[in-house]
C-alpha cells in the first residue's frame, strides 16, 4: 500500500581499512596537485640489514636498479608500491618511475648504518595513473620521514630501557621500533602499551629535532 510500501532492494557496500589500498596518504595529496608533501612512512616492516646493500649503494656499487629487490630488502609496502613494486592490493599505486626507488632506498640504508634518522628529500615527476585520476606530468618535492631503528637514539636511553629492548620479542618493546600493527600485545588486536607509545613518540621527537635544519629548509622556514 501507499502507507506501507514493499521493501526496496538493499544497496551493497564494500568497506575496508584504507590501508588496504593506499597506506601512505600520499596519493590523495597528489590528486590535489600539491607541489610539495611531507610523507611520514611508519611501518611494521623492518629493513633487512643482511641484504647486499653495498652491491647497489655508494661508490662500490656494482649492480643497478633492475636487479634491486625491495621486498627482499625489507622496504615498506607503502614506499615501494609508489614506484611500481606492487604487492597485493597496492597494484594500482605506482606514481613514480621504478628506477627512482633505488637511490632513496640507499639513503635509507645509509641512515640506519650511521645510526641516524632516515629523513630525506626527493623530487620526482608524477606519472599518469588513471586508476587514481592522476593526469601526471607535474613535479612534486617530497620530504620522507621513514621509520627505522636509530642507534644514536637507542644509545641515549636509560640502561633499563636498553636492556628491555635487547630482549627482543620477549621484552616490553617487541619488534622495536617497527611494532606489529596487529597483535603486538596478544591477545589484544591493535593495542599498544603506554610505554610503547611514549618510547615511539620520543623517537619521533628526537628524529625531528636531529633533522630540524633539513625540515626547515624544506618548509621554507
Amino acid at each position: 500500500s501507499e502507507q506501507f510500501p514493499s521493501p526496496e532492494p538493499g544497496n551493497i557496500f564494500q568497506l575496508a581499512d584504507g590501508g588496504d589500498v593506499e597506506n601512505a596518504g600520499l596519493i590523495p595529496l597528489l590528486q590535489r596537485d600539491v607541489e610539495s608533501a611531507v610523507w611520514v612512512a611508519n611501518s611494521d616492516q623492518i629493513l633487512n640489514s643482511s641484504y647486499p646493500w653495498q652491491a647497489f649503494c655508494g661508490d662500490t656499487a656494482t649492480r643497478t636498479w633492475p636487479a634491486f629487490d625491495p621486498v627482499a630488502a625489507g622496504l615498506a609496502d607503502q614506499l615501494m608500491d609508489k614506484f611500481g613494486y606492487a604487492t597485493d592490493f597496492y597494484y594500482y599505486n605506482q606514481v613514480f618511475e621504478q628506477s627512482e626507488l633505488l637511490p632513496i632506498a640507499c639513503e635509507i640504508w645509509e641512515s640506519e648504518k650511521k645510526g641516524k634518522p632516515a629523513f630525506l628529500t626527493f623530487t620526482s615527476i608524477v606519472l599518469r595513473n588513471d586508476w587514481w585520476g592522476l593526469k601526471g606530468g607535474n613535479k612534486v618535492e617530497v620530504f620522507l620521514m621513514y621509520l627505522l631503528n636509530v642507534a644514536d637514539f637507542n644509545a641515549r636511553l636509560p640502561d633499563e630501557t636498553k636492556a628491555d629492548i635487547n630482549l627482543g620479542v620477549n621484552g616490553s618493546f617487541a619488534y622495536w621500533p617497527n611494532y606489529k600493527t596487529m597483535f603486538e600485545n596478544p591477545p589484544e588486536v591493535t593495542t599498544y602499551t603506554m610505554r610503547q607509545v611514549n618510547l615511539l613518540a620520543a623517537l619521533g621527537e628526537y628524529s625531528v629535532l636531529d633533522s630540524s635544519e633539513l625540515l626547515k629548509r624544506f618548509l621554507g622556514g
